[in-house]
C-alpha cells in the first residue's frame, strides 16, 4: 500500500507559525482626525489573515484564496495542497464550515481525500491587551480533530429552528483526544446525513462518500 501524500514543507509550516508565538499585532482605523484601535473579535480573523499572508507568502510560498471561497492559503502552484486559518480567543467556538456544503464538497470527485488529506487547519489562540492582539498559541490540526462526536448529534453542528448551519470546534482539550480518527470522522459525517432531515439524496451521498473512503483505505495505510 501506498504511504498518504503529506505536505512537503510540513515541519516549516509548524516552525514558521510557531516563530509567531507571542508576537503583538496592532491594528486601528483613521477616521475624522483620529486613530481607533480595531480589536473586535467578530474581525480578528479576517483582519489575521490579511495580516499573516505576507509572513506566509515569503517564509513558505503560500498563495492567498479566493475571497468566499473554503481555502484561506494554496500551499503549492498545483493546489494540492489547502490550508485553513482559525483563530479564537478564550474558547474555540469557531465554524468549521457550513454542514450542507461540507457534505455536497465530500461528494465531488476526490472530495474526500482533499478534504480530510490534502487541507490542514492552521489554529491561532489570541488574546487581546491595551487594544493590542496577541498570538499567545498555535494548533495545526486535521478536520477530525476539531468536532464533538458525544452530543446529542453525531457531530457538534450548529442548528437553528431545526436548520443545522455549520459544524463547529470542540475544546481545545479535546483535539488532543486519540480517539478521535479519519475513519470515526467519516462514520459520524455519513450518520449526520441520514439524521439531517434538510439534506437531500442522502442515499445517494453516502454511496458516495462510502465508495470514496472504499477506495482510500485500498490504496493507503491509514
Amino acid at each position: 500500500m501506498e504511504v498518504l501524500p503529506s505536505y512537503p514543507n510540513h515541519d516549516r509550516v509548524i516552525e514558521v507559525c510557531k516563530s509567531l508565538i507571542g508576537l503583538a499585532i496592532t491594528v486601528s482605523a483613521s477616521f475624522n482626525g483620529k486613530t481607533i484601535p480595531i480589536t473586535n473579535v467578530n474581525a480578528v480573523g479576517d483582519i489575521l489573515e490579511e495580516v499573516l499572508f505576507p509572513t506566509f507568502r515569503d517564509e513558505l510560498g503560500f498563495r492567498q484564496g479566493p475571497n468566499n471561497a473554503p481555502t484561506d492559503f494554496f500551499g503549492d502552484e498545483t493546489d494540492n495542497y489547502r490550508f485553513e486559518l482559525k483563530v479564537f480567543i478564550g474558547s474555540p467556538g469557531f465554524d468549521l464550515a457550513n454542514f450542507a456544503s461540507y457534505i455536497d464538497q465530500l461528494c465531488t470527485k476526490n472530495g474526500v481525500f482533499d478534504k480530510l488529506f490534502r487541507t490542514k487547519y492552521i489554529v491561532f489562540e489570541y488574546a487581546i491587551d491595551n487594544h493590542t492582539i496577541i498570538i499567545k498559541n498555535f494548533h495545526y490540526l486535521n478536520i477530525w480533530q476539531f468536532p464533538c462526536f458525544t452530543a446529542s448529534r453525531p457531530l457538534s453542528v450548529q442548528v437553528k429552528r431545526g436548520v443545522w448551519y455549520n459544524i463547529r470546534s470542540g475544546t481545545v482539550r479535546g483535539w488532543s483526544d486519540k480517539t478521535k480518527t479519519s475513519h470515526l470522522f467519516i462514520d459520524k459525517i455519513i450518520e449526520s446525513i441520514m439524521m439531517c432531515s434538510q439534506i437531500t439524496d442522502k442515499d445517494d451521498k453516502c454511496a458516495n462518500i462510502r465508495s470514496q473512503w472504499t477506495d482510500i483505505l485500498s490504496k493507503y495505510a491509514l
